[in-house]
Parts: structure tokens; C-alpha cells; sequence
């Protein structure tokens, strides 16, 4: 007799197993199908982010070798591609095209162009960023004014550390050029003391510092001797 219920428990259970299966088993395979897709498809993205990051590498490199080469024509055109597109490989792309473009064509505006999309690139952020803007202040230091030249580079006279010494540094030079010896030696003197200065800007301060006269301060005049108001003596 428990034989008998033991089949009949199996056989209800091979039943709803059935009906479970109708009812269910599509979707099963679906999922099934779809995990499969899912990661076949994450592992073909790797693969040609792999083979796109590699392809970009190679085009980097051919550029860099056109630029020693001096065949600029074919070194922008392939950094160009570069320097707009996602890759990460992108900011250095545009540093490289900057130079490109000065060598190549002597254009002083283009390259700070380039520069400035770095920058615009990189939302302002980071050791790229921060170091085509400040080649950007050296491009134009010869002809833009003082002020300009300060407000182009204050996001890094702001920041501490090697650019925002780099920046000021730049901004001291142009002071000196500029025949503004006080504001020369302020700068060059903060430079010489300030923390956070790297030893090579101290450095470089220290003989600004010694060749920069002092400022010619006006001689006091000499205080004029009193009128003589006496008045006759009374006869």
C-alpha cells in the first residue's frame, strides 16, 4: 500500500513539474538566452575597447613619429582625430597637437586653442588640465598685458603646489619685463619663502631677486628755512 501512495505522490509531483514547465518554461529559456547574450556581449566590449585603446595607441605613436620627423601635416591630422574623441589617450593628444601647430605653422593662437580645449576638455581638473593652461599663459605671455596675463592663469595662481608656483613665476617675469620692478621683487620674494614652492622656482627667485634693483626711493626734500617775519622796531 505506501508502494502505491509513494506512485501516486511521484506521479502528482511529475504532474505539476509538467504544468510548472508549460507555464514557466519560455520564460526559463528567455533568461537563459538573455544571460548568454548579456556575456557574450560584455566580453566582445572588452575585446574592442581593448583593440579602440590599442588602435589609439598606434595612431599616438605614429603622430609622435611624424612630429620628429617633422612631417606635421600627417602628425596633426592624425592627433586631431585623437585629441576630439573620447579615448582617454585624448588630453595628451591635444597637448601634442599644440605643439604641432606652433612648430609646424608657427600659429601661436591655434596652439593655445588646442590648449584651451584640453582644459575645456577636462573641466578644469587635473594635472593636464592644469599644465595646458599654464602653457597657455607661456604662449601668451609676450603679448598679451599683466592683467591679461593674471587673469588667464588664476585658476592656478589660487592652488598650491609646482604650477600655482610655476603660474606666479610666470607672472613676475612678465612684471619684470614690463619695467614694474615692485611688483617683480613682490612676487620673486614670495617665491623665495612660500611653501609648497618646489626648490628650482626658489631657486630661480633667489637670482631674479639678485639682479632686480631695488626701487629708487624719491629723496626727501629739504624743509625751507622760515620766512623771516620780524618786523622793523618801531622808531
Amino acid at each position: 500500500m505506501s508502494d502505491f501512495f509513494e506512485e501516486v505522490e511521484e506521479g502528482l509531483r511529475q504532474d505539476r513539474a509538467t504544468q510548472l514547465w508549460t507555464r514557466y518554461g519560455p520564460f526559463v529559456w528567455v533568461a537563459a538566452i538573455a544571460l548568454v547574450a548579456f556575456v557574450a556581449w560584455r566580453e566582445y566590449s572588452a575585446g574592442e575597447a581593448d583593440r579602440r585603446q590599442a588602435r589609439a595607441v598606434t595612431t599616438f605613436e605614429e603622430a609622435v613619429s611624424a612630429l620628429e620627423g617633422n612631417e606635421y601635416a600627417a602628425a596633426e591630422a592624425d592627433l586631431t582625430s585623437l585629441a576630439a574623441s573620447d579615448n582617454p589617450i585624448a588630453p595628451l593628444a591635444g597637448h601634442l597637437l599644440a605643439q604641432v601647430v606652433y612648430e609646424g605653422n608657427g600659429d601661436v593662437q591655434a596652439a593655445i586653442a588646442r590648449l584651451e580645449d584640453v582644459v575645456s576638455a577636462q573641466e578644469g581638473e587635473g594635472v593636464l588640465s592644469d599644465l595646458a593652461l599654464l602653457k597657455t599663459g607661456y604662449l601668451a605671455a609676450e603679448n598679451a598685458s599683466l592683467s591679461d596675463l593674471e587673469t588667464r592663469l588664476a585658476p592656478l595662481i589660487e592652488k598650491e603646489g609646482a604650477f600655482g608656483a610655476l603660474a606666479l613665476e610666470l607672472i613676475a617675469a612678465k612684471a619684470f619685463a614690463d619695467g614694474d620692478l615692485v611688483r617683480a621683487r613682490e612676487e620673486f620674494g614670495y617665491l623665495r619663502f612660500a611653501a609648497s614652492v618646489p626648490p628650482g622656482v626658489v631657486q630661480r627667485a633667489e637670482q631674479a631677486l639678485s639682479v632686480i634693483p631695488l626701487p629708487e626711493v624719491p629723496a626727501e626734500a629739504e624743509p625751507e628755512a622760515p620766512a623771516d617775519q620780524s618786523e622793523d622796531p618801531v622808531q
